[in-house]
């Protein structure tokens, strides 16, 4: 049995310390992953979309607070925003909330 698929397919262990000493890590596998750029490029989109998510909850919003919001601009009360039905006013409140 021969192992080291990983190092093999990156050019064998001189090619591996070769792209550590120019800093260039390998971000994952490509023969499970894809090639590096194409993780690099996954792994950016998943933490800028964990920033976006983030920076609402460090300014102090959670979903009490974002209720309270939608129910003041559209001059409902709390319990109209999440109260069940189809009427228009309900459905735009619940769709501004979800966004």
């Amino acid at each position: 049995m021969i192992g080291g698929g990983f190092v093999r397919s990156a050019g064998g262990w001189n090619a591996l310390k070769g792209l550590r000493k120019i800093k260039a890590y390998v971000k994952g596998d490509e023969r499970i992953l894809g090639d590096s750029d194409f993780v690099e490029t996954v792994l950016k989109a998943c933490q800028d979309e964990f920033d976006r998510k983030y920076l609402l909850k460090a300014r102090g919003y959670d979903f009490d607070s974002v209720i309270d919001r939608v129910a003041k601009v559209l001059e409902m009360n709390r319990a109209e925003v999440l109260s069940s039905g189809r009427q228009p006013h309900k459905l735009h409140a619940r769709s501004l909330l979800c966004f």
